[in-house]
């Protein structure tokens, strides 16, 4: 009652074809201050499109869209919407306006901007299809869950954040060095601001995983600082990355949080372990069942 309500803001959708295109569409939409970009990769889409099955009890759970609407809404878009190709990333952008006239408009400037970069992105005005869309983004990591029984994603790579215009080099990278390792992967984000979560899958039966892990992780917090990026964008550092945040602090500044955590906690019961006085052997602690 205290705050006047926005009226509803539509969709614009965003396929990226060519990885290379995502920096300069990102830092186009950015100069029109949308609300969010949000990021899934074609590996969630194909997952989407082979796997009906999985959206039935996602969809019975969240109740605000028919798995019928889902699914006709799903195979129309890749048809119409895609040409029958899947994007290497789709991005979903709204905006913030206080009415559906100022938003719309908003996102037709910014359509006909991405147009004079060669990407057709189109307005998706039905509430139906859109709600499809945010519910294939929202399940990108249970999809990813959807391949063979002896791989398991793994969330250590889930928080890396680099500068918009290092986006096209830096997904470059991170899927050669992927794509060198034999890993299947998923990955989606928020563009806005570069930041991205990959989850590579791995069997954790086997005991050359941890290793794996733990050298990957190291390889890959170096990618992103060569980029001019972070190690860690909203999760936090936790156990997984706490070994790692010279990436980002100096040995001065980790003295300084040590020194000020023990003022507070001298017996170190507050999330023992973490991002300060590390005590837990990372590959020790990796789970070893699928």
């Amino acid at each position: 009652r205290l705050v006047k309500q926005k009226e509803k803001s539509d969709l614009l959708l965003v396929p990226i074809f060519k990885s290379k295109k995502m920096g300069e569409v990102v830092t186009e939409l950015l100069e029109f201050d949308p609300y969010n970009i949000e990021i899934f990769d074609n590996k969630t889409y194909r997952l989407a499109l082979k796997n009906p099955k999985f959206f039935k009890a996602f969809l019975q759970k969240t109740k605000d869209i028919s798995l019928l609407a889902f699914l006709w809404h799903l195979y129309k878009s890749y048809v119409f919407r895609f040409w029958g190709y899947v994007p290497e990333f789709t991005l979903l952008v709204k905006f913030d306006e206080d009415t559906r006239a100022e938003n719309l408009s908003k996102l037709k400037e910014a359509q006909s901007k991405l147009e004079s970069c060669e990407v057709k992105a189109p307005i998706v005005l039905n509430d139906t299809e859109e709600m499809m869309f945010w519910k294939i983004r929202a399940s990108s990591y249970s999809l990813a869950k959807l391949t063979p029984e002896d791989n398991r994603p793994a969330a250590f790579l889930e928080d890396m954040v680099v500068p918009p215009a290092e986006i096209p080099a830096f997904l470059e990278k991170v899927e050669e060095k992927l794509d060198a390792r034999g890993l299947q992967y998923a990955v989606h984000g928020h563009g806005g601001d570069g930041h991205f979560h990959f989850y590579p899958l791995f069997d954790f039966t086997d005991p050359k995983t941890p290793e794996r892990i733990f050298k990957i992780a190291q390889e890959f917090y170096d990618l992103a600082e060569e980029h001019g990026g972070n190690i860690c964008g909203e999760h936090n550092d936790g156990i997984m990355r706490t070994p790692f945040l010279s990436h980002m602090f100096s040995a001065e500044e980790l003295e300084l949080f040590r020194a000020l955590e023990h003022v507070c906690d001298p017996e170190d019961i507050f999330n023992p372990g973490k991002k300060v006085n590390p005590k837990f052997d990372i590959k020790a602690f990796i789970r070893g069942v699928n």
